[in-house]
């Protein structure tokens, strides 16, 4: 049982270092990685290690709960999911009203109830308890006082619902902690936790409840003593562990100097670059270079003749290129515009808006025809959609005849022909159009 901390800067083989001393060992290993990261991790597990599963195994701390949970129980916890605890919040907003002061009114605001979810889950993940928040209500003063005892009495009655219809995702790692010194299994393993800089207070407390139960603990923590302000977040969180265990539990630190993923110049710059030093590379770079464009259009467009160039004539893939940009929003359009001028594959890592999807516009309008009782704005929007068998002719031949008529409501419905301004359009045409229309919504309006 011991904690032991592998320390260097970045490309130092932090990462290779642990594979190594599991493939060397060949003891039952778990690698405890961010959720979000796991996949890369396997990947280079499966290329160290040549297998996953038999005596190692990448999880994130969550994946480790259910891993163990079902171990020790034999079957799956059953959750509420987050629209469950969404109306849970409502109504205890509607139930507490007269005795809320600050959240009086919130029932009627959807979106508080929401953020009062994601305060909820906040406290639980970095341990805060009941007791706390109604501690810190009576520290404070004037409204916000008010509200942290708002939020104290809602945070009693939520834990409670909580627990009559299932459990809470956010508690898996505060029950985690108990698994670890329940399950016999854990002193026969070493765990290697990669990929962070700091942990939250629960987490820490797994950290700890694995060093005093496993063979060996090893964490990875990206710093330097050469450069104590660009790593002081991750010194604080390597003095952090060392207090949460006494001397006897703490093994040895590993400090991996020698930087073995980059070379020469980008090695000097990663170095250098957030310090304070005179030092001047003193060689002609052959991984860097600097292009000085007039415009944002420019400069992707360099960028493109650069990946199409290196793919072409260097051997590359795709897949090996990165384009990182510190304002995707002024760089996406243009970066689409020459990556199509020169056939280059790409996806691009950034959140869309859901409503911009096309099957979401449909089924926005749709419900926006019947809302608004076939408003024609609202008609032409889902016609324009193109999921339907009406073409742009029709739409807008129609278009025209609804801005001259003012058509909309129960003329749509009635079975009578309409017979507007027969002297300036084809009325069969205009009839031929609505009962296509009216075929579309009619069916999902009754619904």
């Amino acid at each position: 049982m011991a904690l032991n901390i592998i320390c260097g800067r970045a490309g130092t083989g932090k990462t290779a270092f642990c594979l190594e001393k599991i493939k060397s060992e060949e003891k039952q290993s778990v690698i405890i990685v961010p959720e979000q990261t796991s996949l890369s991790m396997e990947r280079m597990a499966v290329k160290t290690l040549g297998y996953l599963g038999r005596n190692c195994d990448v999880l994130s701390f969550n994946r480790l709960f259910h891993s163990l949970y079902k171990q020790e129980n034999g079957k799956k916890r059953e959750y509420v999911s987050s629209i469950g605890k969404t109306l849970i919040i409502n109504r205890l907003l509607s139930e507490n009203k007269d005795k809320l002061t600050v959240f009086k009114n919130a029932q009627h605001h959807p979106a508080v109830s929401g953020q009062i979810l994601a305060t909820f889950s906040e406290f639980k993940r970095h341990g805060v308890s009941i007791e706390t928040v109604e501690k810190t209500s009576s520290v404070l003063n004037g409204k916000a006082s008010l509200k942290f005892k708002d939020l104290a009495l809602l945070y009693r009655a939520y834990v409670k619902e909580i627990d009559k219809f299932g459990c809470d995702s956010e508690d898996n790692l505060n029950l985690l902690s108990e698994l670890i010194c329940k399950t016999n299994s854990i002193k026969e393993m070493n765990f290697y936790i990669d990929g962070f800089s700091s942990f939250t207070s629960v987490e820490m407390s797994v950290i700890k409840a694995l060093i005093e139960n496993a063979e060996n603990v090893f964490v990875t923590l990206t710093l330097s003593d050469d450069n104590t302000f660009l790593f002081e977040p991750t010194t604080n969180t390597a003095e952090k562990l060392k207090s949460c265990v006494p001397k006897s539990l703490y093994g040895e630190t590993v400090i991996l100097k020698d930087n073995k993923k980059h070379k020469d110049d980008l090695a000097f710059l990663e170095k250098n670059y957030y310090s304070f030093s005179s030092n001047v590379y003193k060689s002609v770079p052959d991984r860097i270079s600097i292009f000085n464009a007039d415009t944002i259009y420019s400069e992707c467009d360099m960028c493109a003749w650069e990946i199409y160039n290196l793919v072409k004539n260097q051997g590359y893939k795709y897949g090996d290129i990165a384009v990182i940009s510190s304002n995707p929003q002024a760089y996406d359009s243009n970066l689409a515009d020459v990556f199509k001028r020169y056939d280059i594959d790409y996806y691009t890592d950034s959140k869309a808006i859901i409503s911009s999807h096309p099957l979401s516009a449909l089924f926005i309008n749709l419900c926006n025809v019947c809302i608004s009782n076939f408003n024609k704005t609202d008609v032409i929007n889902l016609l324009k959609s193109g999921f339907f068998n009406i073409n742009y002719n029709e739409t807008a031949v129609l278009e025209n005849y609804l801005t001259q008529t003012g058509i909309k409501g129960s003329q749509w419905q009635t079975e009578n022909q309409w017979e507007y301004f027969n002297d300036k359009y084809d009325i069969n045409e205009i009839n031929s159009i609505r009962k296509k229309v009216a075929d579309i919504i009619l069916p999902f309006k009754r619904k």
